[in-house]
């Protein structure tokens, strides 16, 4: 028993030291896939998506990262938005709920350093057009044909109930948003935009949660992002409108729950440790 009990600590020391080098905040996948969004001449814009495991505080944050590849100048204010849905979301038989949530996440550059960039959030959702007068009545209103997302209009949050946030600034030299172009024409040859959201916000008018189960990693729910239903502005003296995507089919990624609590992993291997003598 007193050789059991010596396993354990020393057990629950390395697991502590292992939860100490990766608190507070735990990212999964740790290398996410990098899914197209645009791919056209000259323009390639990918998103990874993860979720975020604070340690701290038990949150799962669904974590976006939007990377843009193309002639970026140092004038040019870069807006990516994204309409999405969850799988695990109900069908919409109504036209006042959220048919699709919406994150608008904008670039500029700093005034204070131009090395760096600075993010502007806004937070909103999409309705779907109410298509109660067709008959026979439609399974979702949002994948009816006469959908329109009523003429396009956002339905913006005020900015006081906004649930996106910046989870770091731009302001580490060796790590920049923004990747210098050799054409000295262009600011940027690449830039990223990241921002983080609760998984479940418990804000029914106004977000579509995510509700994967589990903290394993292996319970998931897909984020659903519809065919144009994503959105790039920028170099607006190159492109007037704006670049849509994916173009020729829904795009699933897959959103995991937990991203692994190293605390829970770490006490279930103390435990096993111990009972293994």
């Amino acid at each position: 028993m007193k050789a059991n009990s010596y396993l354990l600590a020393a057990a629950l020391t390395a697991s502590s030291s292992l939860v100490a080098a990766n608190t507070p905040f735990r990212a999964f996948p740790e290398n996410p896939t990098p899914y197209t969004i645009v791919t056209e001449p000259g323009i390639k814009w990918t998103l990874e998506v993860q979720t975020v495991l604070d340690e701290d505080s038990g949150d799962q944050k669904l974590r976006l990262t939007h990377l843009l590849e193309a002639p970026i100048l140092k004038t040019d204010e870069v807006k990516f938005e994204l309409s999405f849905s969850a799988a695990s979301y109900p069908a919409v038989l109504d036209a006042t709920i959220p048919g699709e949530d919406m994150s608008h996440c904008a670039l500029a550059i700093s005034k204070e350093d131009d090395r760096f960039w600075v993010e502007t959030l806004v937070d909103g959702y999409y309705q779907c057009t109410d298509a109660s007068a067709v008959l026979p009545a439609p399974a979702d209103w949002c994948d009816h044909v006469n959908n329109n997302y009523k003429d396009g209009n956002r339905q913006l949050e005020p900015s006081e109930n906004t649930n996106w946030v910046v989870p770091f600034e731009d302001d580490n030299p060796d790590e920049p948003f923004c990747t210098p172009n050799t054409n000295l024409e262009y600011k940027c040859s690449k830039i990223k935009c990241v921002l983080e959201r609760v998984l479940d916000s418990k804000d029914t008018a106004g977000d579509i949660p995510f509700k994967p189960t589990g903290n394993d990693g292996t319970t998931t729910d897909t984020m659903v992002i519809k065919k144009n239903r994503a959105q790039l502005f920028f170099n607006i003296s190159q492109y007037e409108h704006s670049v849509k995507g994916p173009k020729d089919t829904t795009l699933e990624i897959i959103v995991y729950a937990g991203a692994y609590s190293l605390t829970a992993s770490a006490l279930a291997v103390a435990a096993a440790t111990m009972l293994s003598f």
